[in-house]
């Protein structure tokens, strides 16, 4: 929409009602539904967010039941962290973004605008 419509307020019977275009109404419409359809891909994707996140919590509980690297005995390993597959695991899984992170950057990206 280019320009803002000047729609034309009138009153029947009592009742305050806009009058448009039929173009200009039909345009609000096409608006609404892309905005809906916007809102809908929204909501799929957060929940895909949100499954993932759980995925990874599973995970993360597995790789911690696997056991040390065979060079350590204890429970604190001591190889580094690229000859560890263990640890690079928990590494990767400890570093993610929680989701108090993740609404501070969409927080962030909304303000912008």
């Amino acid at each position: 929409m280019g320009k803002h419509p000047e729609p034309l307020q009138v009153e029947i019977d009592g009742t305050e009602m806009v009058l448009l275009e039929a173009a200009v109404y039909e345009q609000l419409r096409a608006h609404h539904r892309q905005l809906g359809a916007q809102s809908a891909r929204m909501h799929e994707l957060r929940h895909r967010v949100e499954l993932l996140d759980a995925c990874l919590d599973d995970l993360m509980l597995h790789v911690l039941q696997l056991p040390a690297c065979p060079e350590c005995p204890g429970a604190e390993c001591s190889a580094t962290e690229l000859d560890c597959p263990r640890r690079r695991l928990l590494t990767l899984l400890t570093n993610r973004p929680t989701g108090e992170a993740t609404r501070r950057v969409n927080k962030r990206r909304r303000t912008r605008r």
